[in-house]
């Protein structure tokens, strides 16, 4: 896993979304070469979206839900780019409560 700056590997995203947990925002990319996470300035990147996600939160993300959730968001779009090879999106969001 590489952490890189907003300069450097960029990449026109197959999918992009922000996800804000605990206070803070995740921009969350799907690029053809794996998955980029931006928090604030930073960009971790990784072609697994949780080792991402771990990289920009700082640490193992514990949390059931927050596991559960980056694991499921990666299984939908992985199994959609694979079929269609084409732009996907979703939309994600939590319970209240």
């Amino acid at each position: 896993m590489q952490h890189l700056s907003v300069a450097t590997g960029e990449c026109e995203p197959i999918h992009s979304e922000t996800l804000t947990l605990s206070g803070q925002d995740f921009r969350v990319f799907r690029c053809s070469w794996g998955w980029c996470v931006k928090r604030g300035e930073d960009a971790f990147r990784s072609r697994m979206l949780l080792e991402a996600f771990e990289a920009a939160w700082g640490t193992r993300a514990d949390e059931p839900v927050i596991r559960t959730l980056v694991a499921t968001i990666e299984r939908a779009l992985n199994s959609e780019y694979d079929q269609k090879a084409a732009t996907v999106s979703t939309v994600v969001s939590l319970p209240d409560g």
